[in-house]
């Protein structure tokens, strides 16, 4: 074999491992950093999205969970309500949020209000949902921030 083939053949060889040691950490990049830090980890046995309900207005009564869920994706607030088994999020209002929270049980620990975020959602519509919780009474173990964010 020649030496310039030689030096082709390496340096090519060279260039598919790099582009497949870069394929390798693209395809796992979604999963980077999803960890337990303290914290609970969200994790969905289905890769159905969830549906996203037209904003509606929020009965005031009728909680169906000691714990109300509430995600933050942008500037809006989502709950989760399960009707007849089927998972969806409704658009509400902070006020409705924290009108839902202080009907809340809680569950064994306490926590009547269990509080996700997407990566999308911003910092001060959590400070506002924070203060307005927190000026409602709502705050310190009633209270659960997710660190992670979900999908």
């Amino acid at each position: 074999m020649r030496k310039n083939t030689r030096k082709r053949l390496m340096w090519g060889g060279g260039a598919i491992l790099a582009v497949g040691v870069l394929v390798g950490l693209i395809a796992d990049f979604p999963r980077m950093g999803v960890g337990n830090e303290g914290g609970n980890v969200l994790v969905s046995a289905s890769t159905e999205t969830p549906r996203v309900e037209t904003p509606v207005a929020v009965p005031e009564t009728g909680v169906t969970s000691p714990v109300v869920t509430v995600l933050i994706e942008g500037h809006s607030y989502l709950i989760l309500r399960s009707i007849e088994g089927v998972d969806s999020w409704e658009h509400a209002e902070r006020e409705s949020v924290v009108r839902l929270a202080k009907q809340a049980g809680g569950d064994e620990d306490g926590v009547r209000v269990r509080v996700l975020r997407r990566q999308s959602a911003r910092a001060s519509a959590e400070n506002e949902l924070r203060q307005a919780l927190a000026d409602a009474g709502l705050s310190g173990d009633a209270v659960y921030w997710q660190k992670e964010f979900v999908q």
